[in-house]
């Protein structure tokens, strides 16, 4: 019995037909349905099960396009394209793990499938075995032999020796990645964030200013910076305000620019600050002691207008620590910045262009 065959023209005139029409989701809903019938048509034609699981994740029909991968196995198990789009698929569900597990399996079959290779070292990053980030290192390896994407590559490689605590080798690797691509925003941050961290924050300096205004983490350290180690409450001012027009409710970078009104004397302008910040944070107690130092000070101003205006010791700079007793603007405790590490984005679905 002769298989069937697809006519190619036939599919393709539909295909443009569905792509003609105005709503997107029915138009998704039109290619999916065709590619059914493709299926139908031809059940080992890998290429549609693939197009058409990534037509059902973007109408929001996950387990179906899982459905969809797994059948595809039943007829390309050597096929790393299908592991790697299963792994995003429960990448997306917040299954870490088990997305590992299906790059690992990915790059079993190939182990120079270069999307697996990336992914598999930005979810070892957070992963607490060093036997699993010695392996993303070695496959990273793979890519930069090959000559592909060494931007991405040497920053990964960087982001895995930050989780190693090695700042020499992440230093190395951030600047490598530098080098190819020198407006990559996330190695131009977390270089300097290595540099803060190693106190040298100075270095650190010139490569938050290369960062785009929009990067919000970038502009807190640089803020940071020019509050506890410049002395430059001013340009401190200027890096919080313009983290708050991006986001009014950033209650660090507020209660920071409410420390910054303190200590150029704009005592008023700090104490309808930190009132602010209070409304917006209620539970955040540091925020109430130190508008009450504020208060307290304004007070003892008013009494004795001689005295005075900016104590030595007034705020934390942290507002993380959540500190209830007045600290010395230049203390610092660089190991709560870790939080601010910013990973690269792992790759979405392998997606082909089906020539029909």
């Amino acid at each position: 019995m002769a298989l069937a065959t697809i006519n190619h023209q036939m599919l393709r005139d539909s295909l443009s037909e569905a792509l003609a029409v105005e709503s997107e989701g029915f138009r998704f809903a039109c290619e999916c349905n065709l590619y059914k019938e493709a299926i139908s048509m031809k059940t080992d034609y890998i290429d549609a099960y693939l197009q058409r699981a990534s037509l059902l994740l973007k109408l929001n029909r996950s387990e179906e396009a899982h459905d969809m991968y797994k059948e595809a196995l039943k007829y390309d198990h050597m096929n790393p394209d299908i592991f790697y789009n299963m792994g995003v698929l429960l990448l997306e569900q917040g299954k870490s793990l088990q997305a590992l597990a299906r790059f690992d399996q990915a790059l079993q079959v190939d182990p120079e499938h270069e999307k697996s290779l990336l992914n598999y070292a930005i979810l070892t990053q957070d992963a607490g075995d060093s036997s699993l980030r010695r392996l993303a290192h070695e496959r990273l390896q793979v890519l930069l032999n090959k000559g592909r994407q060494p931007e991405r590559t040497y920053f990964n490689m960087g982001m895995l020796a930050m989780q190693d605590r090695d700042t020499t080798s992440a230093e190395n690797y951030f600047r490598k990645a530098l080098q190819v691509r020198g407006d990559f925003d996330a190695a131009l941050f977390n270089l300097a964030l290595v540099l803060y961290e190693t106190r040298r924050p100075l270095e650190a300096v010139p490569y938050l200013q290369r960062l785009n205004n929009r990067h919000l983490k970038g502009l807190v350290l640089l803020g940071n910076i020019y509050f506890n180690d410049l002395k430059n409450y001013t340009a401190a001012q200027q890096c919080y305000e313009l983290i708050l027009k991006q986001d009014p409710n950033h209650i660090p970078a507020l209660h920071n620019l409410c420390a910054a009104h303190f200590q150029l004397g704009q005592l008023e302008a700090a104490e309808t600050c930190l009132q602010r910040a209070r409304n917006l944070a209620p539970q955040e107690s540091y925020i109430e002691h130190h508008l009450n130092v504020v208060k307290q000070h304004r007070q003892k101003i008013t009494a004795n207008p001689l005295q005075k205006s900016v104590p030595e010791n007034v705020f934390c700079n942290d507002p993380n620590s959540k500190c209830t007793e007045p600290l010395t603007t230049n203390e610092s405790d660089n190991s709560k910045l870790s939080f601010f590490m910013e990973k690269d984005r792992p790759h979405e679905d392998s997606k082909k262009d089906v020539k029909l």
